[in-house]
């Protein structure tokens, strides 16, 4: 019993001290000219790999360091992706036959470079790049001394990304935007060619914690194939707005707050040419401690109030301290607002919802483009007892008054952030004033009518009494009368 066990343990000895020798004297950097070339192959762009290696670590694992991916041939721009180390759990047994199985990668603070340019064209490489060894077939690799080797594998199980950094650049945006997710955390796993892969993401943007995640399932892109996503969940917790949307020069109106969206969604193709236009879905958007910097928006609807000029000024004059107080202040604090949206051929049509401040709501749809174009209605509606203040100090714009004793207001808010602009309807507006002029024009006609009628008639040829049919009342009192009120309003 005791040779047995002394054999087994010399046995066990042995294999060690073999496979210690074996890591230690196999060059498994010879494979990397053939990595490399496969690599450049599967994403059409110039990689770097300064070195691969072979180490134990509670386990067989290959390591690689000066991992890149360039975005151009001159290697001016910066990479789609870089990293200084990798590591890879590689199979052992496999490895003896000359075969590079490996069950999972682990890429440590990558930084990923993700870019769409003027035209709308969106370079996804970066990201496709962490599971690009998937798409690397088989192939001979050289043996030591340069004889013919045994088949050579790369296949990936599941790949890691830690700790990593991912950079947007969008050049269709004025000015163009920067983006930067930090702590990047992504497992792509189910790792095969040509077939969907289950994507996990989670990243901090504009935070300290991460506060984007997105669940999917996608298929990268190829040499013969442009890549699709199956269905995607994004999800964004207190997103600061100022973070994603485009810096506003000094003064210009800026939009802030903390946004949270939960989007469900398909993209049939990653061609940079069609993918905008072929996303689909749909979701919803809560804003909370939102504001307008640089824009009082209920100011800037009554300065554009063409049909009454100087409006402004007339306000400021004659209302109490505490209204002056709010069409002078810069900006419009928001309160929580919630907005369903729907995603469909390249524009996000947002359902009916209400915009509240202290002093106003808006009642607004319409659609935004995924290039940030805004094409929105609105129905501005003032606070009753600012709306009688109002009506006070200018009396023509009672005609705008709903039932509530509220004015309303129809404004159209279009533009590109953050060149926004909040225009009132004005051939809405006047047509509203000059009927409320000729109705009460004709009611007063109504009511002279009225009392001429209980007097007795003039005998002719005594003063005042008519000289003819004309001279008694016009032939059309009503359309004459709501043409001189419109006319005044002009």
């Amino acid at each position: 019993m005791k040779k047995l066990l002394l054999i087994l343990t010399a046995l066990v000895l042995v294999a060690i001290i073999s496979l210690g020798i074996f890591i230690a004297t196999f060059d498994i950097d010879r494979f990397r000219p053939l990595v490399v070339s496969q690599i450049e192959q599967a994403v059409g762009r110039p990689v770097t790999l300064d070195r691969l290696s072979l180490a134990w670590r509670q386990g067989v694992v290959v390591e690689c360091r000066g991992f890149a991916i360039a975005d151009d041939a001159a290697g001016e721009a910066e990479p789609l992706i870089r990293m200084e180390a990798a590591t890879a759990e590689v199979q052992l047994v496999p490895l003896l036959r000359r075969q590079l199985l490996i069950s999972s990668i682990t890429f440590t603070r990558p930084q990923i470079h993700v870019t769409r340019d003027a035209q709308g064209r969106v370079n996804l490489l970066g990201l496709a790049a962490v599971g690009s060894p998937a798409a690397v077939g088989a192939g001979p690799a050289p043996e030591q001394g340069g004889s013919e080797a045994a088949p050579f594998s790369f296949n990936v199980g599941s790949a890691t990304i830690r700790d990593g950094a991912l950079h947007w650049s969008d050049a269709m945006t004025q000015p163009p935007a920067d983006l930067r997710m930090t702590a990047l955390t992504m497992t792509l796993r189910h790792i095969e060619p040509g077939k969907p892969i289950d994507i996990t993401l989670d990243g901090a943007l504009g935070s300290n914690a991460p506060n984007v995640h997105l669940r999917g399932r996608v298929t990268l892109p190829g040499p013969d194939r442009p890549g699709s996503v199956e269905q995607m969940t994004v999800t964004t917790e207190a997103l600061p707005l100022e973070a994603i949307l485009p810096q506003a020069r000094e003064g210009e109106p800026q939009l802030r707050g903390k946004l949270t969206t939960q989007l469900d969604g398909a993209l049939p193709t990653l061609d940079e040419a069609q993918w905008l236009q072929g996303l689909s879905g749909a979701g919803s958007l809560k804003l909370t401690e939102g504001m307008l910097v640089n824009l009082n928006v209920l100011r800037t609807v009554f300065d554009r109030l063409s049909i009454l000029p100087g409006l402004v000024q007339s306000l400021e004059g004659r209302l109490p301290p505490e209204y002056r107080a709010k069409l002078a202040a810069r900006d419009t604090a928001l309160l929580p607002v919630e907005v369903a949206a729907r995603v469909e051929g390249g524009q996000v049509q947002l359902e009916p919802f209400h915009i509240k401040t202290e002093t106003f709501g808006m009642a607004t749809r319409g659609r935004v483009s995924l290039a940030g174009d805004l094409d929105l209605d609105a129905m501005v509606q003032v606070d009753p007892t600012l709306s009688a203040a109002i009506v006070e100090a200018v009396k023509e714009l009672a005609a705008l008054a709903n039932r509530q004793g509220e004015l309303e207001i129809p404004v159209k808010i279009q533009g590109r952030a953050p060149a926004v602009s909040i225009v009132p309807d004005v051939a809405s507006i006047t047509v509203k004033i000059g009927m409320r002029r000729g109705i009460e024009a004709l009611g007063k006609f109504l009511n002279r009518l009225d009392e001429s009628s209980d007097e007795p008639p003039a005998p002719a040829g005594e003063e005042g009494a008519p000289q003819s049919q004309t001279e008694q009342a016009p032939a059309d009192p009503f359309g004459l009368l709501l043409q001189r009120a419109i006319q005044k309003t002009q």
